[in-house]
């Protein structure tokens, strides 16, 4: 069914664009399976229906199957592919959120177990959560848009997360966003794919190049360093194995003086060079299909 006075809701100052929503509802099909998009907030992507194996960052080819969701972090390196026709819910946020009044995403860091190490937590949507996806689903469908209502239903998420998610689980799940030093971690996340060295990260941030350097280990448990080569050699990889680019374009918005140094950096962090990386890519699809 439709929405009484569609034309009212689509002039209001209030009525968000589907680029704009928190909340998105988007098919993906086989013959159009290719899932990659610019990640500017972090999203949680609840698959209702379908399956695809994914890619975020150094996590490579996970399965994500209808009845389970995945949390992408802001600008992360995210792409994947479906193995059948798919229905998913995009949940786009930014830092400042709560589970309730008395618990967010600093307090995660209280409950984060010792020895704890993050491997791309998938959990599984319990019956409640998917009630309340299915019928946000059909809002979103009717033409339901008004920024309110979103933002209404963001709350209600988040108090669902609190009620019918354990502490460890919460934890476990939003771990890459989570912290103490949230501002830091979002100015990072946010500024990343712009700066080209630690320097011009420092003088972005107003802090010298020591201070900056302990801050981001404080906050990443990783040098400042190894962090963006690690994040580089993965946008590499991504616009190798699911982009028609061409070599001489990818080492040319990569900062690479020639393929030739690009042929040595997909050597040195994968042991392929940029033609296997793109000839693997396709004998994964085949292989992830044939086992569908």
């Amino acid at each position: 069914m439709g929405i009484f006075y569609e034309d009212e809701h689509k002039t209001c100052y209030h009525y968000s664009t589907v680029e704009l929503s928190v909340f998105k509802v988007f098919e993906v099909n086989e013959t159009n399976n290719t899932v990659s998009e610019e990640i500017n907030k972090s999203i949680i992507l609840f698959i209702l229906e379908g399956e695809l194996y994914m890619n975020c960052n150094s996590f490579q080819n996970r399965l994500i199957k209808a009845g389970e969701m995945v949390l992408l972090p802001k600008n992360c390196c995210f792409y994947g592919r479906a193995l059948k026709k798919s229905v998913i819910i995009s949940c786009a946020f930014i830092q400042d959120i709560q589970f309730c009044n008395k618990y967010s995403l600093e307090n995660l860091t209280n409950d984060i177990p010792e020895g704890f190490t993050y491997d791309f937590t998938i959990l599984p949507i319990r019956e409640r959560l998917h009630e309340f996806l299915i019928l946000l689903k059909n809002y979103l469908y009717d033409g339901l848009g008004c920024t309110h209502f979103h933002n209404l239903k963001k709350q209600e998420l988040f108090i669902l997360f609190r009620g019918y998610y354990s502490k460890k689980e919460l934890t476990s799940f939003f771990f890459p966003i989570a912290g103490k030093d949230l501002d830091f971690k979002d100015f990072v996340f946010t500024n990343y794919p712009q700066v080209n060295s630690i320097k011009e990260f420092a003088e972005l941030a107003n802090m010298t190049v020591a201070t900056f350097n302990r801050r981001f280990k404080e906050a990443f448990e990783v040098s400042t360093h190894k962090w963006i080569a690690t994040r580089k050699a993965e946008r590499v990889l991504r616009d190798i194995r699911v982009t028609n680019k061409t070599l001489e374009c990818i080492a040319v918005e990569h900062d690479f003086s020639s393929t030739a140094y690009l042929a040595t950096f997909c050597k040195q962090q994968y042991g392929k060079s940029p033609s296997e990386l793109r000839q693997q890519e396709l004998k994964n699809c085949t292989s992830f299909k044939e086992g569908s």
